[in-house]
C-alpha cells in the first residue's frame, strides 16, 4: 500500500512538473498549479465559456480601455507564458474569475497547459481596436 501511495505521488508530482515551464519563453522560471480536484479530463464545456468571454470582450478605443487577466489553464489565445489575457476593462475581474475557476476545478490544474510562468505580463495595449499586450515600440 506505501510503495503504491509512493508511486501515485510520484507520477502526479512528475505530471505537475512538466506541465508548467515547459514554453521556452519561460526562462526556466515556474509556477506550481494549485490543489483544485479533478472533475473531468477534457473541460471543453469550460474552456468554451471562458474563450467565448474574452474574446466578447477584445474591443477597445485607447489603452486604459484595457487590462490583463491571468487564467491558469486556458492555453488557447494566450498572449505569452504569463497566462494573460488582454481584455476591455467591462469584463469584471469577478466574471472572469467565475469562468476561470470553473476550468481550474475542471482541469484541477493537471491540464497540459495548465500553469504560467514567472515572467511579468507586459502592460495593456489598445492596437487597432483591440486590447492586445503592449509591443513597447510605440
Amino acid at each position: 500500500m506505501r510503495l503504491a501511495s509512493s508511486i501515485l505521488l510520484a507520477i502526479i508530482l512528475g505530471a505537475i512538473q512538466t506541465s508548467c515551464g515547459d514554453n521556452p519563453t519561460d526562462n526556466g522560471e515556474k509556477r506550481s498549479p494549485s490543489a483544485l480536484p479533478v472533475e473531468s479530463s477534457n473541460c471543453s464545456e469550460q474552456r468554451q465559456a471562458l474563450t467565448k468571454v474574452i474574446s466578447d470582450h477584445k474591443q477597445c478605443l485607447k489603452d486604459s480601455d484595457c487590462r490583463g487577466l491571468v487564467s491558469f489553464c486556458l492555453h488557447e489565445g494566450r498572449a505569452d507564458c504569463t497566462g494573460t489575457f488582454y481584455v476591455n476593462a467591462s469584463l469584471s475581474t469577478e466574471a472572469f474569475g467565475e469562468l476561470d475557476g470553473a476550468l481550474s476545478r475542471c482541469a484541477g490544474g493537471m491540464l497540459p497547459e495548465c500553469g504560467t510562468c514567472a515572467k511579468e505580463a507586459a502592460a495593456p495595449a489598445c492596437i487597432e481596436g483591440v486590447c492586445s499586450m503592449s509591443t513597447g515600440s510605440r
